[in-house]
């Protein structure tokens, strides 16, 4: 019966293209050897839609990824040292997985791999809910594989780790624990939850890239402060440098009126969480990017949250007197979109009004004309073309000037006092 009725729930739930993929590698597969795993069939199960798709083969991954190079299923692979392989199948990207024993050497190690099958496979995943599989061979499509009772877990809204040494193993198993329980409302197991405690020192024993990776996954839920506050009681937070304030740093901010704050477009959650954070501990900036390992985005957001702190509040202290759009922009533009996001939501209510108005509209207002314009009109080629142009876009942000012809006007009156440019905005 649970077979019918997860055949049933797949059609429904996978996009038809991903189905038909699905179906389509169960064809050149051998006969019960494909299965989807994980979490695509606990939200199935739990009536939702599976933001990804994890599959994994009875065999080797690498050689069912070139049958479908072959059979013009997939444009390319990449392979990894786990024995997963990556497919691009359209504009989609999905992993197959050759099933697999693990073996840790010590806490926080990565794990040693070996071929196996897929009961073994789902015996070396984090929780009894995400261990099951369910086949998409050509010939059982919809056969459930559930050796560890993970659908009566997914029932009953629990999270139960498989064995006593699971946080030992793998310690990021606390984050996504947390992630999990927020995510979907799934309490944990008491039998786990002790565990996860008596270990949770273990999560020292974590390197900081899979350290910081995992949290970057919970700020990117829709309520990470949820998870986190899960983390703080369960004591995991005790054994991170910098972790002792996150929790009552994010909770103030998730709590207030501010929360819905304009987030634009091209800014990670995860980037503005490492702000807000950086809000959070005092001068510990280095042991903070050193922990995580914070690069690229997550890094420049916390050092502006640093160079605020040293040097930004006072600019923009002074840009206040003058109130002058042009004024906050020139501030504001030194700094990473992320961190003026954090910034908005622990700031006073000016910055707060003025770092808004910034992010929304302000940081895009430029002129209409252009340098080619103005060689048109006249101006010699040269730095005062740029010195003009900057000149405009204060313009029009003091709303001194509203269209093209204001700012050819303005431009007009420019040239006529010669090289030196009025600073009207």
């Amino acid at each position: 019966m649970m077979s019918n009725s997860i055949a049933v729930e797949l059609g429904q739930r996978l996009e038809p293209d991903l189905l038909e993929t699905c179906r389509r590698l169960g064809d050149i597969a051998e006969d019960g050897t494909l299965f989807i795993v994980g979490g695509a069939v606990r939200d199935i199960l739990l009536g939702r839609d599976p933001v990804e798709v994890d599959l994994v083969v009875q065999g080797d991954a690498d050689e069912l990824a070139q049958r479908a190079v072959q059979f013009r299923l997939a444009l390319r692979t990449a392979a990894s040292q786990f024995m997963t392989v990556k497919l691009t199948i359209g504009t989609r990207e999905m992993d197959i997985a050759t099933a697999r024993s693990e073996t840790y050497e010590s806490p926080g190690a990565l794990p040693d791999v070996a071929p196996s099958d897929i009961e073994t496979d789902l015996g070396r995943r984090d929780f009894a809910a995400n261990a099951i599989a369910v086949s998409i061979g050509s010939m059982d499509f919809g056969r459930v594989i559930d050796p560890h009772r993970g659908v009566n877990d997914v029932q009953a809204a629990v999270l139960r780790a498989l064995h006593a040494r699971s946080f030992r193993d793998d310690a990021t198993r606390m984050i996504r624990a947390a992630r999990y329980a927020s995510r979907l409302q799934f309490r944990l197991h008491a039998e786990t939850e002790a565990w996860l405690k008596r270990d949770a020192s273990n999560i020292s024993t974590v390197g900081p890239d899979r350290l910081r990776n995992e949290f970057n996954r919970l700020w990117r839920e829709e309520k990470p402060v949820e998870g986190l506050i899960m983390l703080q009681s369960w004591g995991v937070l005790d054994h991170l440098p910098t972790a002792s304030n996150w929790v009552s740093g994010l909770y103030s901010f998730s709590m207030s009126d501010r929360e819905a704050a304009v987030r634009p477009d091209d800014v990670d959650d995860a980037d503005v969480h490492w702000a807000l954070i950086a809000t959070t501990v005092g001068t510990e900036f280095e042991t903070l990017t050193d922990t995580f390992h914070l690069a690229g985005s997550s890094r420049r957001a916390v050092d502006d949250i640093r160079l605020w702190k040293e040097r930004g509040l006072a600019s923009f202290n002074e840009a206040k007197t003058t109130g002058r759009p042009s004024d906050f922009t020139d501030v504001l533009a030194l700094f990473e979109p992320a961190a003026l996001e954090a910034l908005y939501l622990t700031g006073d209510a000016t910055e707060s009004r003025v770092i808004a108005s910034y992010l929304g509209t302000w940081r895009h207002v430029q002129p209409e004309l252009n340098g080619n314009d103005l060689l048109e009109m006249g101006m010699s080629q040269g730095p005062l073309i740029g010195k003009f142009l900057d000149q405009l876009r204060k313009a029009r942000l003091n709303n001194l000037v509203l269209n093209r012809d204001g700012e050819v006007q303005l431009v007009r009156q420019w040239m006529g006092r010669g090289s030196a440019v009025a600073d009207e905005s």
